[in-house]
């Protein structure tokens, strides 16, 4: 509280009447006569309670009555100095220290200043590190302190290691957290203990700063030890803990009771001049670190040399209860204890819907008023009287104002409550939510949660920003609404209904709409609403101010299951957090409306009724969890990674999240309570407009469902004729048929590797993608129908595409980026098959290679090829004579000619032309399934007995040459002899012609 607002503060002033000092209940006034008439030359106040219950305005106003005694002449020779909470930091705290004393004791607070400078470096982070390493390591031992145990002993050493140190020195670390807690601005339960140190703080997450070239050896082992052994982790936060505080005040360098020996020295000083400090410090947890030091720098020293002291001194019941008990004893005996208990606002304030607004009308008309007026105010209330001005004295619109929002009497001053009215605020500070952090039904809390919020709604008003009021208020139905709403808001927006909502709630006791409307009707202009729809009766004027709130009542509702308190107490928890969230709030907890949410779309959406999205995509609502629900400005957002079903904030969201609220809560999972039916007509309003929404969320996001079917029915055709070695039948039906078959397959023999390998893969992927198929064309029978009967639609159009085009495309790689990409997981595989037309040209190729080799035996025995290959008949045909004559003459050995006859070779020539035909045509020509139709194995085997016949005929030109060698040397062979020769001589004279 500086000077420039010191006026402002004594207008708005309410005398506090609830300080408890021992038994006895203390009103302002009465604090400070008490502490003014405290006899003894050293003396302690103490005055702790809850945040917000008036602590630091008590405070605040006993430095005023001291200034007003000093100025006045009731005191004399005394030094009133106050520290103040601001911005809650510690270097803010010794800056007002250095401020407010006279120039003649700077000397002294040079340590401070420089304290000041020193946790003002953009080094402090690492300088707390060191302090941290010596207050581990030396200090420690020269404490005396038992060793550190065995596994953390290098424990010390961390704090200083490059990496290690820098990951402990990192932004958003305990030690940075720390640091910011010094020099930033914090709030009341930041202040109340310190960042500490976990387990996790020591488990370091940057690679790099783990390395062995930022650490020694030590430390790495110690790194190690803390990422497999978790108790030692906890250890070495327990240790740090232990010593962070000491650490904290050496970095500061007010360690070593420097406060207390600074504090002396002033007093020394003072003591000269004769004087009595009064050192007044709003809230000790502004200090820091150095909490405990102020307390023993003020303590009783019993020193004849120092000046009189009276300390007043503010603290958190949490700081209250850290004071050991010798100290409660010297501050009861010479000073005072005064407290603010848990239960005196509820108490004694809350209740009193009258004062509460005349705590709100100070503040309003000290806003309003230019500041040599607030001067006059301040001036009066200095002589003990009240507010004795009024912003509304010279307001062309008082008399208006007054009857439709309401007025407070100090004496003959009349003071308009707008934008409030009487019973307004009472009834919100009494809703204010103490669940959410730092929200709490206190003097601070009207001003800050509740006081504030409108007024700066009011401004945005006059500047055209018509979003809705937000306060952290739990919210209750408005009485009537529906009625209220078909009759009388009839074409408004939405955002205007929501800000009509909360004045139904706090702004009038009315219980009927048209009551309601009458009575509203005045503050529609002035809080920027439209007008009703419909006509309404005129309003009575403002009440004047009530002892108490009335609160309006409910609509009587028919009989029904009474609610218990419990349930009650989440049903208007789970609304309040709703109309936060509708108000432009981030939605607190999401998780319970995430859950209602699923829970809705799988009980609600008719998946056991429908032909899409495909049984698969139903799969991923029955199986979702409530982070697919995604809530727009959910507090908490998980990373998506699963089907998504989006509730934007909109008028219809927050119906269906009201509604399903109900039903959960309220009906326990039925309809059967009060307008349980209006709610279930919003819930199928709802399902109506978006059911077509939710289910195409469940399918790819900017694909096509129907070409992967169109894909896997080309896939399966073609396996269809490669395993059949036919084409597809022309009747549709029966191709549909083969297409969905699971018969086993039998592969055909190919001859390259490119497709061998794809056919390798054809069992499974051809298992795959007809359950794929199968289940994306499912017509469900029931939810545990099974499938019996499928769509064929999309299927017999692919059917006829695969007829004339059997190459196989993949899916585009979108297919397998998300969510979905399970769905389509049988796809995977099937980027190899796109090569199939390169893999069928080098097996066509393969075939006009083979086919080639057996041509070229034909023709060196004189064969023909080609056509019908008749050619290769004869060429059999003449092996078997030779080999007749060789059984017969030379007892050719069995084993390389009895295959012949025992395998039917001449029999089967036919058959064997025929292959090579159609081998031949194959390998002529230029339509792929020519290729996916021919089983190489017929034509492997032809190849096989050709060569065979070749090495017959080989082998038995060899032994006729000998022969016909030997002829010419003996003479006359015998007659059989002679025909195998001239047999021979005629395969041979063919060969050499051909050669």
């Amino acid at each position: 509280m500086g000077d420039e607002s010191t006026s402002r503060f004594l207008a708005t002033h309410a005398p506090v009447s609830h300080v408890r000092g021992g038994e006895r209940t203390l009103t302002d006034a009465e604090v400070f006569e008490q502490i003014v008439r405290l006899s003894a030359r050293e003396n302690v106040v103490l005055v702790h309670g809850a945040p917000g219950t008036g602590k630091s305005h008590l405070i605040n106003w006993v430095k005023l009555r001291y200034d007003h005694a000093v100025k006045s002449g009731q005191l004399s020779d005394v030094l009133p100095v106050l520290v103040r909470r601001r911005t809650g930091s510690l270097k803010d705290a010794l800056e007002q220290l250095v401020e407010q004393l006279p120039a003649r004791f700077h000397k002294y607070l040079e340590p401070v200043q420089a304290a000041i400078d020193r946790i003002s470096e953009k080094e402090a982070r690492k300088k707390l590190a060191t302090e941290l390493h010596l207050e581990l390591g030396v200090r420690w031992e020269e404490a005396g302190k038992p060793p550190l145990p065995r596994t953390i002993r290098y424990l010390a050493e961390a704090f200083h290691a490059e990496g290690f140190g820098a990951w402990l020195c990192r932004e958003g670390g305990v030690i940075d957290r720390n640091i910011q807690q010094l020099i930033s601005p914090s709030e009341v339960r930041d202040r109340e203990s310190f960042p500490r140190f976990t387990a996790d703080e020591f488990r370091i997450e940057n690679l790099q700063q783990r390395s062995a070239g930022l650490n020694t050896a030590n430390v790495r082992r110690l790194i190690d030890e803390f990422a497999d052994e978790p108790e030692s982790a906890e250890h070495a936060a327990r240790l740090c803990n232990e010593s962070l505080r000491a650490a904290l005040r050496e970095l500061t360098g007010l360690g070593n009771a420097a406060l207390s020996t600074i504090l002396r020295s002033i007093r020394q000083d003072l003591r000269k001049e004769n004087k009595r400090l009064i050192l007044l410090i709003e809230d000790v947890s502004t200090l820091s670190v150095l909490d405990d030091e102020v307390v023993n720098a003020v303590e009783p020293q019993d020193d004849a040399s120092l000046c009189d002291l009276t300390s007043i001194l503010g603290m958190t019941e949490q700081a209250y209860q850290r004071l050991r008990d010798n100290q409660y004893q010297r501050i009861a005996g010479s000073g005072l204890i005064l407290s603010f208990p848990k239960d005196a606002t509820a108490a004694s304030w809350t209740d009193d819907s009258a004062e509460i607004d005349r705590f709100i009308a100070r503040y309003l008309n000290a806003v309003r008023l230019p500041e040599p007026q607030v001067d006059l105010i301040a001036n009066h209330r200095q002589q003990g009287g009240d507010v004795s001005i009024s912003a509304c004295d010279d307001c062309p619109v008082r008399e208006a104002c007054h009857a439709s929002f309401g007025k407070v009497a100090f004496g003959d001053t009349a003071v308009g409550l707008f934008p409030f009215r009487p019973g307004t605020a009472p009834y919100l500070l009494n809703q204010l939510d103490d669940f959410q952090t730092g929200v709490r039904p206190t003097q601070r809390g009207l001003l800050d949660h509740v006081t504030k919020p409108v007024m700066r709604h009011v401004d945005a008003l006059a500047q055209g920003d018509r979003h809705p009021l937000t306060m952290p208020i739990r919210r209750q139905p408005p009485t009537d609404w529906q009625t209220l709403a078909e009759t009388y808001l009839g074409g408004w927006p939405a955002a205007d209904q929501a800000r009509l909502r909360l004045l139904v709630e706090a702004w009038t006791r009315k219980a009927k709409a048209p009551e309601i409307a009458a009575d509203l009707k005045a503050l529609l202009r002035p809080f920027s609403l439209p007008d009703f729809s419909a006509k309404t009766a005129d309003a009575a004027p403002a009440d004047q101010v009530r002892d108490k709130p009335h609160y309006p009542d409910p609509p009587p509702a028919p009989p029904s299951a009474p609610v218990d308190a419990a349930t009650q107490k989440r049903l208007a928890d789970l609304l309040n957090r709703l109309d936060r969230w509708w108000s432009g709030e981030k939605l607190e907890t999401p998780r319970d409306y995430q859950e209602m949410l699923l829970a809705f779309l799988k009980g609600a959406l008719p998946l056991d009724d429908i032909r899409s999205p495909a049984v698969p995509a139903q799969r991923l609502l029955r199986e979702a969890r409530r982070d697919s629900i995604r809530i727009e400005d959910a507090a908490t957002q998980t990373a998506l990674m699963r089907v998504a079903f989006s509730f934007v904030r909109n008028q219809e969201s927050y119906d269906l999240l009201g509604a399903l609220t109900h039903f959960t809560v309220e009906g326990r999972g039925t309809w059967d309570f009060p307008q349980g039916e209006r709610y279930k007509r919003i819930v199928a309003r709802w399902l109506r407009k978006h059911q077509a929404g939710m289910l195409a969320a469940l399918d790819p996001i900017g694909l096509s469902t129907t070409q992967p079917i169109k894909y896997a029915t080309k896939f399966l055709c073609m396996s269809a004729m490669i395993e059949r070695r036919a084409e597809l039948p022309r009747d549709t039906p029966a191709a549909l048929s083969r297409v969905t078959s699971s018969e086993a397959i039998t592969l055909p023999t190919v001859l390259t590797e490119p497709l061998r390998k794809l056919y390798d893969d054809l069992p499974e992927r051809r298992r795959m993608l007809q359950s794929f198929l199968v289940e994306e064309t499912n017509l469900p029978q029931g939810a545990t129908g099974g499938i019996v009967v499928i769509d064929p639609q999309i299927i017999t159009e692919a059917i006829t595409d695969a007829r004339t085009d059997p190459s196989i495309e993949p899916l585009s790689a979108d297919y397998f980026a998300n969510y979905w990409k399970s769905r389509y997981q049988a796809f995977d595989g099937l980027k190899g098959w796109a090569g199939l037309a390169d893999a069928i040209a080098s097996e066509r190729k393969a075939i006009a290679d083979l086919v080639g080799d057996i041509d070229y035996v034909l023709a060196r025995y004189g064969c023909e090829t080609g056509g019908d290959y008749a050619g290769l008949v004869e060429f059999i045909a003449d092996t078997a004579r030779l080999i007749d004559l060789l059984r017969s003459a030379f007892r050719w050995p069995p084993s390389e000619i009895d295959f012949f006859k025992r395998e039917r070779i001449v029999d089967r020539s036919g058959t064997f032309a025929q292959v090579l035909a159609n081998a031949a045509a194959v390998a002529e020509g230029t339509k792929d399934t020519q290729v996916l139709l021919f089983d190489a194995a017929a034509l492997q085997a032809v190849a096989a007995i050709i060569e065979r016949c070749r090495l017959v005929v080989e082998a038995a030109s060899e032994h006729a040459e000998a022969k016909l060698a030997h002829l010419s040397a003996e003479g006359d062979p015998d007659v059989l002899e002679s025909e195998i020769i001239a047999e021979l001589a005629r395969v041979g004279g063919i060969q050499e012609a051909w050669a």
